[in-house]
Order: C-alpha cells, then sequence, then structure tokens
C-alpha cells in the first residue's frame, strides 16, 4: 500500500480548497527556498509564491531537494546537516531536525522518499539516515566503511550504493542492515538502476554495464562481469518515482 499522511477534513467553504494549485518549481540555495508559480508562463513571467526562510541552515551550506508524498510536501536537507518538510503550497514548515552536528560542510547530500513510508538522507562521508516523512523520527542509521560516496542510490527492498572507489553496499530497506559489500571492478560509476523483475544494472562511464541479480550479487564468491553497450532496458513500464525509469 502507498504512503499516505491523514489529511485534516476542509470545510466546503474553506477558501484554500477552492485556490487554484498552481504550477510551481522550486529554487533553493543561500539558506532559501523558494517557490515560482509558472502555471501563466505563456502571458507573464513566474511569479514568487511563497518564500521560506532556512534560519538553521549556514549561508554556504548546499541545498538538496525533493517534492513528493505525503501530499504537497517538499523536503530539503542542507550539507551542514539539517532536514526540512515544508507545505509545497504555502511555504511553511512542518518539522526541522538536525540529522548530523557538523564541525564542517559534509558535501551535497543525496535524498530519495520510498513509497513505504521512509525517507532516505546520503551523505558523502557514509552517513545514511532513514527517517519518517511524516514526523522526522529516526527509524535507523547507519555508517558506511567508506568515504566519498557517490549521490546516487536506488531503491527496491534493499539499497544499493557506490563509493567512487567502485565499493558497492547494499542493504535492507526496512532495517538497515548491510547485507553485501562487493567490489564492482570499476572505478566510474554513471548510473545505477534496480529493475522490477530484480535485476541490478550498474553502467560505467565507459559504456560498459552489468546485469546482476539480488541473488547473484549476495553469493560469497561474487564477481562482477561487464558488457558491452548501453545495458537492457528495464522490464516494467511502470514509472517509479524513486528510481531513474
Amino acid at each position: 500500500m502507498r504512503c499516505r499522511e491523514p489529511q485534516p477534513r476542509r470545510s466546503k467553504l474553506d477558501p484554500n480548497a477552492l485556490r487554484p494549485p498552481g504550477i510551481f518549481i522550486f529554487v533553493g540555495g543561500a539558506a532559501t527556498v523558494l517557490a515560482l508559480d509558472i502555471s501563466k508562463l505563456g502571458s507573464s513571467p513566474p511569479t514568487t509564491a511563497w518564500r521560506t526562510e532556512l534560519v538553521e541552515c549556514d549561508g554556504e551550506a548546499a541545498l538538496s531537494m525533493i517534492h513528493g508524498f505525503p501530499t504537497s510536501s517538499l523536503y530539503v536537507v542542507s550539507s551542514n546537516g539539517w532536514v526540512w518538510k515544508i507545505v509545497s503550497r504555502t511555504g511553511k514548515i512542518v518539522w526541522r531536525r538536525r540529522l548530523v552536528r557538523a564541525e564542517s560542510n559534509l558535501g551535497a547530500a543525496s535524498l530519495w522518499l520510498q513509497s513505504t513510508c521512509r525517507l532516505i538522507v546520503a551523505f558523502p562521508d557514509g552517513k545514511v539516515y532513514c527517517i519518517s516523512p511524516f514526523d522526522g523520527k529516526d527509524l535507523w542509521n547507519v555508517v558506511l566503511p567508506s568515504v566519498n560516496l557517490q549521490p546516487k542510490l536506488q531503491l527496491w527492498d534493499h539499497i544499493f550504493l557506490v563509493s567512487l572507489g567502485s565499493s558497492l553496499f547494499v542493504f535492507e530497506l526496512t532495517t538497515g542492515n548491510l547485507v553485501k559489500t562487493a567490489i564492482l571492478d570499476n572505478p566510474q560509476i554513471s548510473n545505477m538502476r534496480v529493475t522490477k523483475n530484480g535485476k541490478f544494472i550498474p553502467t560505467a562511464t565507459d559504456g560498459r554495464y552489468a546485469t546482476i541479480s539480488l541473488t547473484q550479487l549476495l553469493q560469497p564468491d561474487f564477481a562482477c562481469e561487464w558488457s558491452e553497450g548501453a545495458g537492457p532496458l528495464p522490464s516494467s513500464s511502470r514509472k517509479c518515482v524513486f528510481c531513474d525509469w
């Protein structure tokens, strides 16, 4: 079942319920998030729908954002360790919390929203957090035995994360248990995807790809075999909100 956030019951005369939703694009930087309404872009320039200051954020910190479920929510994470949930229609901050008390900038974080009510935040130094999108509370967190993690993460029932040294880490989505560490034998991974039939497909910058089943990957004697070409297309036509297919 897809994750759904309980919504308050509205009066039929509530003006917010009758207000046109607009078409927003979100821009973040310098401790500020802007929502620009582009619904009338053909006849007039974009207008600022709202502006929210992230007072806990260092002005030099990089911001990463994702918009998705629970309905009408914007999630923002800063490179100094803060994460916010914002109502995408109004700019109101629902909750904020500090994941990491960092003495220095951690680098741009990656965040993914998973359909079973989990928000995943991964920092380049190996710290990975799984929190509830409803209230920001911890579900689990891990520190991977590597640094310089690429901001590439693909989800199904397992999480796949690759370091710049081509170390692959696989851990369970529900518990955060690390179930596999493997070497992909290619230092330049440009893309990763997980197909619906359980195939993990990393693609290298030199044009090679590998097609790996989770069963194969979890074998003690696993060795990655690379093929030439762009790789097979995903087997499912279903658009996945947390993958690149």
